[in-house]
């Protein structure tokens, strides 16, 4: 069993892109709700936004009991939906949520249940 098919049986990490299809991950609110749970008192900041090559560039730096991660993401300031349309979007918020979420991912967020689907297999 792949970790992808275990995750499947939790519907609320299941998301649709345009143009991506239904895949499995987690959303920020998800990580957010996580870390509200399992590390109260949580904090983050965007110490770094920029524009680079056309594309948002932020860094995140989340911090859990007194230890910080930093997460990079870009982001492009357009995207394509599944009728081959470009349409605008936000891209620095957009950015700041996969820092997020990368950042969370360095303290083990998102990652026990890749780890025993794997396991099972």
């Amino acid at each position: 069993m792949t970790p992808y098919k275990a995750a499947s049986a939790d519907p609320r990490i299941w998301h649709t892109k345009p143009g991506k299809g239904r895949r499995p991950f987690l959303s920020w609110q998800t990580v957010a709700g996580l870390l509200d749970r399992h590390a109260p008192g949580w904090t983050s900041a965007t110490p770094r936004a920029d524009l680079q090559d056309g594309q948002a560039v932020v860094t995140v730096a989340l911090c859990l009991v007194g230890v910080t991660r930093e997460g990079t993401a870009a982001a492009s300031f357009t995207e394509i939906d599944s009728d081959g349309n470009e349409y605008a979007v936000n891209a620095v918020e957009h950015a700041e949520r996969k820092a997020f979420k990368r950042a969370a991912s360095l303290f083990g967020v998102g990652r026990a249940g890749a780890s025993a689907a794997a396991s099972a297999a």
